[in-house]
């Protein structure tokens, strides 16, 4: 009795993970894209900072993504978490980063956004150039 709830086990496993397949991009979603991440404040140390709008640019390829916000450029890897109907959501890990970015790229528009890690707002950014 135990080796067939054993064999039960087991199949039930192997038929779980072949059912998940992992989601990739479509080369048409690789490229260049460009966008503003708005002014915004936050209190530190009981005093209000204000940060002034910049530029964001995230570059996303087969394998890897690049951001850069005004003079900071961090490269990582991602996963497409989920695909639905019009976006695909994309999970980036920067090096040296403990935070993940989460970039919802939209099938339509040629556009992607960008959550912005607390305090930024988020952004939405176009393509400016393909690879």
């Amino acid at each position: 009795m135990s080796k067939l709830l054993l064999t039960c086990v087991a199949i039930l496993f192997v038929s779980l993970s072949w059912s998940q397949k992992e989601i990739s991009l479509k080369r048409k979603y690789f490229g260049k894209y460009k966008g503003i991440v708005s002014s915004y404040t936050y209190k530190e140390a009981n005093k209000l900072i204000e940060v002034s709008e910049t530029t964001i640019y995230v570059d996303l390829f087969k394998e890897e993504i690049r951001i850069k916000i005004g003079a900071n450029e961090m490269t990582g890897s991602y996963v497409v978490m989920f695909e639905a109907n019009d976006y695909y959501l994309v999970d980036a890990k920067m090096e040296g980063s403990i935070v993940t970015e989460r970039i919802i790229v939209y099938k339509k528009g040629k556009r992607i956004g960008r959550d912005g890690i607390y305090p930024q707002p988020v952004s939405e950014l176009m393509r400016y150039a393909r690879k």
